[in-house]
C-alpha cells in the first residue's frame, strides 16, 4: 500500500469563530479519526499543532514540507495558493496533485466585506489554481456550478462535498439542561431557528419577511435568531416592525 503525503494548508484556521476556521478544524479532526495510514503535514498555522494527537499528523514549517503527493489549500484566502500553483505549473511541485476548496464566489459580488485588494488576491489565486490544473472542491451544487462557469470548467471538474454537522450537534437528552435553555431565551413555544451573522448575505431581513408571512397564515410559532447581536436585532426589528415577531 502506498502511503500518501498530504499537505494541508490550515492558515485560515486562525480565524476562530468563522465558518472557514470551523471547516478547517473539523476537517482535520475528522481525517484524523478515519485515516491512520497516510501522512498529513499541516502548515500555515502553528496553532494547529495540537489539533490532533495522531502520529500520522504533524505540523511543519512551510519551507520544510518537501515532497508531497497531494497539496490541499482549504480556502482561496490562503497566502500559499498562488505559490503552490506556480510551483506545480513550473514543474517544481514534484507532480503533486493540487486540490483547492472554494466555499463560494461571494468576493465577486460582496464589495462591503471584500475590499478591492482582497478581491484581486482571491481572483488571482483562483486563476492561478485553474492554470495549474488544480482540482476544486465546493460545499454545494450552486457553488460548484458558479465555479465551473467562472473558470470555464465542466461541472464534473468541481467535486461537491457537502458540509456536515459537528458531533456537538445532536438531540439533547438532559431535560433539565433543555428546560434551562428554553427559560433563558424565552422559548416557551415551538419556534423557527435562524442561524447567521448580521451580514447582508445571510439575509436575516429576508428571514424576518418570510416569518412574517408565515405568521399571517397561522399562529403559534416564534422566531429564534442565533449569531446576531442584540443591537443588530433591535435595529432590524425597528426597521421591519416589531409585529414581525
Amino acid at each position: 500500500m502506498t502511503v500518501l503525503r498530504i499537505a494541508l494548508d490550515v492558515s485560515v484556521g486562525r480565524e476562530m469563530g468563522t465558518g472557514r476556521a470551523t471547516y478547517v478544524h473539523a476537517l482535520v479532526r475528522s481525517l484524523a479519526g478515519v485515516d491512520q495510514e497516510n501522512a498529513y503535514c499541516l502548515f500555515g498555522n502553528p496553532g494547529m499543532r495540537l489539533a490532533c494527537a495522531r502520529p500520522n499528523f504533524r505540523y511543519v514549517p512551510y519551507q520544510d514540507i518537501g515532497f508531497v503527493h497531494v497539496w490541499h489549500c482549504l480556502d482561496l484566502s490562503s497566502p500559499y495558493v498562488a505559490h503552490c500553483a506556480r510551483r506545480r505549473a513550473g514543474g517544481a511541485g514534484h507532480g503533486a496533485a493540487l486540490l483547492v476548496t472554494v466555499h463560494d464566489l461571494l468576493f465577486e459580488t460582496d464589495e462591503s466585506d471584500y475590499p478591492p485588494p482582497v478581491r484581486r488576491r482571491f481572483r488571482a489565486n483562483l486563476e492561478a489554481a485553474r492554470a495549474a490544473g488544480a482540482r476544486f472542491v465546493a460545499p454545494s451544487r450552486w457553488s460548484a456550478g458558479e465555479i465551473a462557469r467562472r473558470l470555464g470548467l465542466s461541472p464534473r471538474e468541481v467535486a461537491v462535498i457537502p458540509l456536515a454537522a459537528g458531533p456537538e450537534f445532536r438531540p439533547g437528552r438532559a431535560r433539565e439542561a433543555l428546560a434551562a435553555v428554553r427559560a433563558r431565551y424565552g422559548l416557551s413555544r415551538p419556534f423557527v431557528l435562524f442561524v447567521g451573522a448580521p451580514l447582508w448575505r445571510k439575509n436575516l431581513a429576508g428571514a424576518l419577511a418570510a416569518f412574517r408571512l408565515l405568521k399571517s397564515r397561522r399562529r403559534g410559532e416564534g422566531l429564534a435568531v442565533v449569531g446576531t447581536s442584540r443591537a443588530e436585532a433591535a435595529r432590524l426589528l425597528q426597521s421591519r416592525g416589531r409585529d414581525a415577531l
